[in-house]
């Protein structure tokens, strides 16, 4: 090649250059910001979808998913952990709707400020059903731990039994935050 065409080719890229950071001068803010801001979404959007966890049991028309009133207290389940909230973790255990496991029922030997210390998405966990009635279904993973209406005691007081300024007397079972 000869010295005066690599001459001429050197310099049209550095006036294209030149060019191209003259018109991002000239760029209004607003389209700058703009332009900022799409590249935040995609990002986002990138990052949400790699952390989408895959469902244990099959969705949409050939998954055969059971119905919430089928499940009985105190039975087991095995699930796999779909999402994290602050209050718990969302469990996709085979029905058709994911159920919530509460913070406060993810050990009962120690305190669990957020659902992250014990669980991760994507992990499958075995839960038991804690209560299931009006279409709410309750999970733990205290094997055991259910919930029989009365609290679980047999001498429990009823809330119709109660009047201002009776004193009770009880005792402390686990405290949350």
């Amino acid at each position: 090649m000869s010295p005066g065409l690599r001459r001429a080719i050197v310099t049209a890229r550095a006036n294209r250059a030149r060019a191209k950071r003259s018109r991002e001068k000239r760029t209004p803010k607003r389209e700058r910001k703009r332009k900022l801001m799409m590249k935040y979404k995609e990002m986002s959007l990138k990052r949400k979808r790699g952390e989408r966890v895959e469902r244990k049991f099959g969705i949409g028309e050939n998954a055969s998913r059971g119905k919430l009133v089928d499940l009985k207290v105190g039975s087991g389940l095995s699930g796999r952990v779909i999402s994290l909230v602050p209050h718990g973790a969302y469990l996709d255990v085979c029905c058709e709707r994911d159920v919530l496991l509460h913070v406060r029922d993810m050990s009962d030997t120690e305190f669990v400020g957020r659902p992250d210390e014990v669980l991760q998405p994507g992990m499958d966990v075995e839960a038991w059903v804690k209560y299931a009635q009006d279409g709410k279904v309750g999970l733990t993973l205290i094997e055991g731990s259910t919930d029989s209406g009365g609290g679980g005691q047999e001498d429990g007081i009823e809330l119709g039994e109660l009047t201002v300024d009776d004193e009770l007397w009880g005792v402390v079972v686990k405290v949350t935050r």
